[in-house]
């Protein structure tokens, strides 16, 4: 749907504009679902349907986890953090309030309500990538020199720990150390189930593991080779990374088109390192799709274009350029 109804700068800035409101809405029914653990959303809806139930988890830090309509917290916290670059770097509206910083604060502070660690990588490596961005504008390949530098680090990890740099990682990004300590065992024996059916996976078939660890499985990826095989793995990660270097790659003069890209890229890859340690499903996996489709209208658009120029948005409006369903709203 995205890649369809999402082709040029007008369309993608709205349906930036319908996430912002959308992630508004959430974070005000949020901020009284923290203090009550009541989901408002859900006991209006509840009367005529039916709804998810509460997640009913311990609080944290003296709050309830905020899960509004999603199944899990950590879901709503994953949502609320794509729109933290993308807010950011858009700048949604005229507006003191829908400016670049005003934005990524209502995101931030939403996905702050998840008191979800996976949610929280994700808008910390957004900030990351903001912050570099910011201080190394005038330096050569700087992306380049940031992934050098982090695979330098790994590597510098393995050497001089006696545990592997995921555990390491596992080990210091966890709210507590008894998530950590089963993080660090999903991973081990995920592998395991991965290596006993590396081409077709699990399937429906229950993973094997102790008889004392959950079912649950946090972490995208490795969830994705156990269940349908490191070839789907791949092919996934694949396709995602084509997308990704192909958006890298554009030559690109206008100003708001290049923020465009920085807020598309800063959100993409800041959600797909939440995946590490979190797994989507259900609604949240089909916004994944769709935000990740919703960035390839800047490749066909550069592609159009004999110059990247950004035409006037009262222009476009009038030529029509924002009609289709994201326009109508």
């Amino acid at each position: 749907m995205a890649r369809i109804y999402i082709r040029n700068p007008a369309q993608f800035r709205q349906f930036v504009r319908i996430l912002f409101i959308i992630i508004l809405i959430l974070l005000a029914v949020g901020v009284v679902e923290t203090f009550t653990g009541r989901l408002l959303i859900n006991d209006v809806v509840g009367l005529v349907a039916k709804t998810y139930n509460w997640a009913a988890y311990p609080p944290r830090l003296g709050f309830f986890r905020v899960q509004t309509t999603f199944e899990h917290p950590i879901l709503f916290g994953v949502f609320c953090s794509s729109g933290f670059a993308l807010f950011y770097y858009t700048k949604i509206g005229k507006s003191k309030y829908t400016s670049g910083v005003s934005g990524a604060s209502v995101s931030g502070f939403a996905t702050f309500l998840s008191l979800s660690m996976g949610a929280y990588i994700s808008v910390a490596a957004q900030i990351g990538f903001i912050i570099w961005d910011k201080t190394t504008r005038k330096v050569k390949n700087s992306w380049v020199k940031l992934a050098s530098g982090l695979v330098a680090l790994y590597v510098l990890i393995d050497l001089l720990s006696n545990r592997s740099p995921i555990e390491v990682i596992i080990g210091h990004i966890a709210f507590n150390s008894h998530t950590s300590y089963f993080r660090v065992h999903i991973w081990n024996f995920g592998l395991e189930n991965v290596k006993s059916n590396p081409i077709f996976g699990l399937g429906l078939h229950e993973w094997i593991r102790p008889a004392w660890m959950p079912s649950s499985i946090d972490n995208f990826w490795l969830l994705t080779a156990m269940t349908s095989g490191i070839p789907s793995f791949l092919f996934l990660a694949f396709g995602f990374s084509i997308i990704i270097r192909r958006i890298y790659k554009l030559k690109i003069s206008d100003t708001w088109l290049s923020n465009c890209r920085k807020g598309i890229l800063f959100s993409i890859i800041g959600i797909f390192l939440s995946l590490c340690t979190v797994h989507v499903w259900n609604a949240t996996f089909c916004y994944l799709m769709f935000l990740v489709g919703s960035s390839v209208w800047l490749i066909d658009y550069a592609q159009k274009q004999n110059k990247l120029s950004l035409p006037d948005q009262n222009d476009m409006e009038e030529r029509g350029q924002d009609a289709g369903p994201l326009g109508l709203i």
